[in-house]
C-alpha cells in the first residue's frame, strides 16, 4: 500500500493483508475498513509506518476503522500516527515500536502512537507493548498531541499500555473531555501524564 493522493469518500474495506518496507504508507480519504491486517516497518524518515492524514492540506480523514490489526518494526517517528483527524475508530490492535528512526537531531518526538490534533475518536482494546529500545527522541508510547486545541472529546477504553520506554500515555495541556475507563498501564518507566482535562 503505497500513498494514495485525493482526499475523498471511497467507502473501501481491507481484509487481511500485510504491508510491509520501507515506505510510508498514508491513508488518504474516508469511510474505509482495515480488518486483519499487519503493518510492518517504515522509512527512517521524520514520518511514519501508517497515517491517517499527512500534510496541512491532506486533514480532516474521517471514518476510517482499524480493527485486529498489528503494527510494528523499526523506522519512522510513529508506527501510527492520526493527523487531524475525525470520527474514527481503532479497536483490538497490539503496536510495538522497534526504533531504527535515526535522522533528526532537533528533538522532533517519537512514540509508538500519536493522536495529533484529532477529534472524536474511539479507541478501543489498543495494546502497546514492549517499545524498550533504543530511540533518538522518545516522547511516550501514546501521545496525544494537542497543536490547535483540536484534540478533543477522544474516548480510550479497554487499553493495555505495557512495558515501554519513558511514560505509558500522554495527553497535552488545554486537550479537553478525553474519557480513559477499564485500561491499565504496567511497567512503563516514566508511568502515566494527563496534563489535559
Amino acid at each position: 500500500m503505497e500513498q494514495t493522493y485525493d482526499n475523498v469518500d471511497r467507502y473501501v474495506s481491507y481484509e487481511g493483508f500485510i504491508s510491509s518496507g520501507p515506505f510510508n504508507k498514508s491513508v488518504k480519504g474516508s469511510y474505509q475498513k482495515f480488518r486483519k491486517c499487519v503493518f510492518y516497518a517504515a522509512a527512517n524518515s521524520n514520518q511514519y509506518d501508517v497515517a491517517l492524514g499527512v500534510g496541512d492540506t491532506d486533514v480532516y480523514v474521517h471514518h476510517v476503522l482499524f480493527e485486529d490489526c498489528l503494527f510494528y518494526g523499526p523506522g519512522g517517528r510513529y508506527n501510527l500516527l492520526y493527523y487531524r483527524t475525525h470520527h474514527n475508530i481503532l479497536r483490538r490492535v497490539v503496536i510495538r515500536h522497534d526504533g531504527g528512526w535515526t535522522v533528526d537531531n532537533g528533538g522532533n518526538p517519537e512514540a509508538v502512537f500519536c493522536l495529533y490534533s484529532s477529534h472524536d475518536t474511539e479507541v478501543q482494546n489498543l495494546f502497546v507493548i514492549g517499545s524498550t529500545g533504543t530511540y533518538n527522541y522518545w516522547e511516550q508510547a501514546v501521545y496525544n498531541v494537542n497543536a490547535d486545541t483540536s484534540n478533543v472529546r477522544n474516548n480510550w477504553s479497554g487499553l493495555g499500555i505495557l512495558k515501554n520506554t519513558d511514560s505509558g500515555m500522554t495527553i497535552d495541556a488545554d486537550a479537553t473531555d478525553h474519557v480513559i475507563q477499564d485500561s491499565f498501564f504496567w511497567d512503563n518507566t516514566g508511568g502515566t501524564i494527563v496534563t489535559g482535562k
